[in-house]
């Protein structure tokens, strides 16, 4: 009779995705995700196949919780241009006390390996980058019935911006850049879509 596997599967997958989230995939190493998880070597690749395909699970996680921790807090309710400043100084402020742990996005970490990602996860990357798209332009387009938006703006190229300064923050944080620097950075972001003719 075969053993119950001694293991909470669906947490065993956020510690993973919190060990690759912190780490990058490379270094994640099967030694440190067994560590982290708690479990043996053989339970690990039992229960979850190979490294690439718990990473795989895990982006699934992490793109669930984006969805809501993340992209959810462009759709609450209010001025948009006003919900689109407090998302950005919400990224500005991670690591401060109280606020989010300053950990760079698991999407954009994992953007950064380039050519060594596997199709899965480049599927996975572009499917969080077009939901970040969306809901960026979504705002935006609150904005303009709202007439807060400047009226040469082009909804879908500012989304895309967007969504790259979100990016860029995150790496910015990672590698020191102050909050006066950031919140600097948000500032140049946004002003020109307020700039100018909003009719």
């Amino acid at each position: 009779m075969a053993r119950p596997r001694e293991f909470d599967r669906p947490e065993a997958l956020r510690r993973a995705m919190v060990a690759f989230w912190d780490l990058g995939y490379e270094g994640a190493s099967t030694a440190t995700l067994v560590e982290r998880l708690g479990i043996g070597r053989s339970s690990l690749y039992a229960a979850f196949g190979s490294k690439d395909e718990l990473y795989e699970a895990a982006m699934d996680i992490y793109v669930q919780d984006l969805r809501v921790r993340v992209i959810g807090k462009l759709k609450v309710e209010g001025p948009a241009m006003d919900v689109l400043e407090d998302f950005f100084l919400g990224v500005a402020s991670r690591g401060r006390p109280g606020g989010e742990p300053l950990r760079c996005c698991m999407v954009v970490r994992a953007s950064l390996t380039g050519a060594s990602q596997f199709p899965g996860i480049r599927k996975r990357i572009n499917t969080a980058i077009a939901e970040m798209d969306d809901a960026f332009h979504d705002l935006l387009r609150r904005a303009r019935t709202e007439g807060t938006l400047n009226g040469s703006i082009k909804l879908r190229d500012s989304a895309r911006f967007l969504t790259t300064t979100f990016q860029a923050l995150n790496v910015a944080a990672l590698a020191g850049r102050d909050q006066r620097a950031l919140r600097a950075i948000i500032r140049e972001a946004l002003t020109p879509l307020t700039q100018g003719d909003s009719t």
